[in-house]
């Protein structure tokens, strides 16, 4: 495979390899890729955790099993006071 880089992400790469930090450039460029990968599959784990928390308060709502949102809050108020993060 060949790939052409523009100016500014080529002089990246020539200088993490300048540096020392990689032997070649194409373990730059993978070392770039495998990181890419591993972030978008983060972030997808993270997507499906919030649809089924989501889900999760759905099924709860149509249980009625419901909080005050002035109640929830103020709980979150006085926690936060208690804890020094907000003036009282």
């Amino acid at each position: 495979m060949s790939i052409n880089l523009p100016t500014d992400v080529e002089a990246i790469v020539n200088a993490h390899v300048a540096d020392g930090d990689f032997s070649t450039a194409t373990d730059v460029v993978a070392a770039a890729v495998r990181l890419f990968d591993a972030r978008k599959r983060e972030k997808q784990r993270q997507i499906e955790k919030l649809r089924a928390m989501l889900q999760e308060a759905v099924e709860q709502a149509d249980r009625g099993e419901l909080l005050d949102g002035d109640e929830v809050f103020d709980e979150i108020l006085r926690d936060l006071e208690a804890k020094g993060a907000v003036a009282s």
